[in-house]
């Protein structure tokens, strides 16, 4: 009986089960933070807490756990463990939900705004692009019209006289990061020129068209046109 209470009782009873939370990462670094509840009963030794990751990982230490080597991608679960001074276990924690770390990419650079009929071009330099593949996206302040793609990204369906500023924002499936805003450009409309050609421009008009016209120019050019036949 006495080693049987040796094996579960250090001064004190069997560390009680402690609790795990809910993983997250941090999008900036791939770290992954793992919370867990220390066990309720103790006894009278000293609790060290063990969590492990479903790819073998471990990290001891107070909650929350922090993995700063996972790999990218990769989903992983998480449990806990007390550990008693004399090293007595308290049972294994249940599994927690599934996470998989990442990093986002950085936020691109902002470059210079060009201004066309109803639409822009815009130009940036991309940051670092994290984890996994990088969709860049201008987007117009106001309207949030948006245009995606490399540099420069042209942002169409914009409103002629309507100054706009733009930010680009690179975006993957780990988070987001936007650049600071551009300069401002109207776009406009280009001047209209009416579709009268040489000799004759509005307001004047012949007042008559001869009654023959060659079916080609040389060797006949205005303002020499044949006499009429008989």
């Amino acid at each position: 009986m006495g080693a049987q209470n040796q094996s579960l009782d250090s001064g004190g009873k069997k560390p009680t089960t402690p609790t795990i939370g809910t993983p997250t990462f941090n999008n900036t670094n791939g770290h992954v933070s793992v919370p867990f509840t220390a066990s309720t009963y103790t006894g009278k030794s000293t609790i060290t807490y063990t969590v492990t990751s479903s790819g073998g990982q471990t990290v001891t230490g107070a909650s929350p756990a922090v993995f700063t080597t996972l790999n990218a991608g990769t989903a992983y679960t998480f449990t806990v463990r007390a550990t008693a001074g004399n090293g007595v276990l308290s049972d294994v924690s249940a599994t927690s939900s599934s996470v998989t770390p990442g990093i986002r990419p950085s936020a691109p650079t902002i470059g210079t705004a060009t201004a066309g009929n109803a639409q822009a071009t815009v130009t940036y330099t991309a940051g670092s692009v994290g984890s996994g593949g990088v969709t860049y996206t201008a987007i117009s302040s106001p309207g949030s019209v948006t245009g995606t793609g490399g540099s420069p990204i042209t942002v169409t369906g914009l409103t002629n006289g309507t100054a706009y500023t733009f930010i680009v924002r690179a975006s993957n499936v780990y988070g987001s990061a936007d650049s600071a805003s551009s300069n401002s450009v109207t776009p406009v409309a280009p001047p209209y020129f009416p579709p009268f050609f040489p000799p004759f421009f509005p307001p004047y008009f012949p007042p008559f068209f001869p009654p023959f016209f060659p079916p080609f120019f040389p060797p006949f050019f205005p303002p020499f046109f044949p006499p009429a036949f008989k």
